[in-house]
């Protein structure tokens, strides 16, 4: 059969699931495979495990600190109060995704996505029913359960802290076919009793934020957004209503459960990259094992440009996934999803 034939048999009927394997005009999901060795496998799961703990041990640090040092990382002032609030003092996120590059030296991470990370259902459903396609073993085989089992620690954890958990919803831009479908395919395998809503149709209505359903408008104790942080801090409504930074202000006092947590806010900023970075050149805050982990899998990242006359380097917004080289000019950054089985 030709490509396309082999594509269509491929992802035709995942489309209820995954219906964003032509992106933006340009093919996203590719019909091949790409395979890993196990040992490279279980690399970057310890790469994953060991940075983890590294990001939360410093985002606790941080949420401790005064409000120049999180406005010096890019917390927008309106935030700040909201990303202070500790959920899971030992996961800075929830659901979180670490970009590596596959380097001569072994994986080095380039970016934390905390806050609002997808890919999810490609590494998970998609990555399953595509090496059964093409007849071998997903590394991922298995790993739906951890979805669910994090789902339950994080509300859990809120109603151990007094917030009220019993209306939860999850939300993304209705129209968006990759963000609406990822958020739908983490509330079913969440466990958890909740509902999907469009994030047009959240309201904020006497201090408190609402659900507007078929049923009428619901109140939201606990809410899921694949909608970073810093978009609310900016956010109005289109009679100028600050509608964000109310928002943000519940979750600051306590009215309003998150997911992801605050703290993946502060994950999620490329400045803390830097200032995990600096801690390591200086030798200080993190142990003999830690400065190995970050000396192994991190790469020298600053806020200001060292590297004048080089090329072998990016730039990356504080927040966002755009990169480029200096002097070199990026009008997008969509990607390819590659199934990937071990060999």
């Amino acid at each position: 059969m030709d490509y396309l034939e082999l594509r269509e048999r491929l992802y035709g009927p995942l489309r209820s699931v995954f219906s964003w394997d032509w992106l933006e005009g340009e093919e996203y999901g590719l019909a091949g495979i790409h395979f890993i060795t196990r040992e490279f496998r279980e690399e970057l799961s310890q790469a994953t495990y060991e940075l983890g703990k590294i990001f939360a041990r410093v985002v606790c640090s941080v949420q401790d600190r005064d409000d120049r040092l999180l406005l010096e990382l890019g917390i927008p002032p309106e935030a700040l109060g909201a990303v202070r609030i500790q959920v899971m003092n030992n996961a800075a996120t929830t659901i979180g995704r670490f970009d590596f590059a596959h380097t001569a030296q072994g994986p080095k991470m380039l970016e934390f996505n905390a806050d609002t990370p997808t890919s999810v259902v490609e590494a998970f459903f998609v990555n399953q029913q595509a090496c059964d396609f093409f007849g071998t073993e997903n590394p991922n085989v298995g790993m739906e359960r951890h979805i669910e089992a994090a789902f339950g620690a994080v509300v859990e954890r809120y109603r151990l802290q007094g917030y009220q958990t019993e209306s939860i919803v999850f939300s993304a831009l209705g129209w968006h076919n990759e963000d609406r479908d990822t958020t739908r395919y983490l509330l079913n395998q969440s466990g958890l009793r909740a509902k999907f809503v469009p994030l047009e149709n959240l309201r904020v209505i006497e201090g408190r934020l609402w659900a507007i359903t078929e049923g009428g408008p619901e109140p939201v104790d606990v809410l899921f957004r694949l909608h970073a942080l810093e978009k609310l801090a900016v956010e109005k409504d289109t009679d100028g209503f600050p509608t964000g930074a109310c928002v943000l202000d519940m979750i600051a006092r306590k009215k309003l459960a998150v997911i992801n947590p605050p703290s993946a806010f502060i994950a999620q900023t490329k400045a803390l990259q830097a200032l995990i970075w600096g801690l390591h050149e200086e030798g200080e805050f993190f142990s003999a094992e830690e400065h190995a982990v970050i000396e192994g899998y991190m790469l020298p990242t600053y806020l200001e440009n060292r590297f004048s006359g080089k090329s072998n380097y990016v730039i990356k917004p504080i927040f966002g996934a755009i990169c480029a080289r200096i002097g070199e000019r990026i009008t997008g950054n969509l990607s390819c999803y590659l199934p990937v089985g071990i060999r």
